[in-house]
């Protein structure tokens, strides 16, 4: 029988209706790390967040991970690859609250919020504050996957200009131009505000630096909501420092958890949320579609039709 192991906590009816459209599967929930030690064994499938060779070399019968996760830049992909274990992530299910948290970093942006809840800490009544409006500026979205595009879709029906950087670059619904990641420069340059969602691969590591903060027009911002892998944070706290960009919105750093001696916890012009854009309450709920389709088709046999298999030559 086939041994399908959860290393997360699984709603109680998510696991009932999963264990009855596969009743010949034997699955397991594991919410501790003993637990998980004593399933590895015995386990063909891994669904979970975490995956390192510690895990891999418990589980000589693995034969599929699914990421519960969009990105997979903390997996051993190599090992896996190398042996021929099969790796899927949940990317598509990101998009409607991931693309909500963009808007809110630029509508709080606009806002100037940060310096808002800064005056309430301090009891502050100051009515000067600028208020600004996201309406007719340009938004520029550094991957055009699931998540860019529904956010430039919401991002145009507010009346923002939409342009982006896409791997393959192609006409997006929403978007008036998209670019290269070689031509990455020219949107940064025309950009009031940059979100940028790249995976973390060898071609985004740092591919965001103190060029393109210099090259944005006076007063832009910067959202981080991809990897911070992909941003040279040395010049994101000197751009931000010396005035080239107004204001930043980050929730993901290079390293996690941010430091407490790190420059960014000292900046009046920074958001800081550590890394939980993506989480959410039905956050399962959400994946379940993705997991149920991908079992469906591996125990046919048909691993070309698992949906978001990891493709070793783009790195995600």
């Amino acid at each position: 029988m086939t041994k399908l192991v959860f290393f997360h906590s699984i709603p109680q009816d998510l696991m009932q209706d999963l264990q009855a459209g596969f009743p010949s599967v034997d699955m397991q929930e594991c919410t501790s790390k003993q637990a998980l030690q004593d399933a590895l064994p015995q386990a063909e499938i891994l669904v979970t967040f975490k995956c390192d060779q510690a895990m891999l070399d418990q589980a000589p019968e693995l034969k599929w991970v699914q990421a519960l996760s969009t990105g997979v830049d903390t997996f051993p992909v190599e090992e896996l690859y190398k042996r021929g274990i099969i790796l899927t992530s949940t990317t598509g299910m990101h998009a409607g609250h991931m693309s909500e948290l963009a808007l809110l970093a630029m509508l709080m942006l606009a806002r100037n919020m940060h310096e808002i809840f800064k005056n309430q800490a301090l009891r502050v009544w100051d009515r000067k504050m600028t208020q600004d409006e996201i309406a007719g500026k340009t938004v520029g979205i550094l991957g055009l996957g699931s998540i860019g595009r529904e956010t430039a879709r919401k991002a145009a029906f507010l009346g923002m200009q939409v342009i982006g950087v896409k791997n393959r670059p192609e006409a997006v619904d929403g978007v008036a131009r998209v670019y290269s990641q070689e031509d990455m420069d020219e949107v940064f340059a025309q950009s009031d505000y940059v979100v940028n969602l790249l995976p973390l691969t060898e071609k985004t590591r740092q591919c965001i630096g103190r060029e393109q903060f210099e090259g944005m027009p006076a007063g832009a911002c910067f959202i981080n909501l991809g990897r911070g892998g992909s941003v040279d944070e040395k010049a994101l706290i000197q751009a931000l420092e010396n005035g080239r960009l107004r204001a930043a919105f980050c929730d993901v750093f290079e390293q996690e958890p941010l430091p407490a001696d790190s420059p960014f916890w000292d900046l009046d012009n920074v958001i800081i949320m550590p890394h939980i854009g993506g989480e959410n309450t039905g956050y399962m709920h959400k994946a379940m579609p993705i997991i149920g389709h991908n079992l469906q088709a591996y125990l046919a046999g048909r691993a070309d039709d698992m949906r978001n298999l990891y493709q070793p030559e783009l790195g995600y």
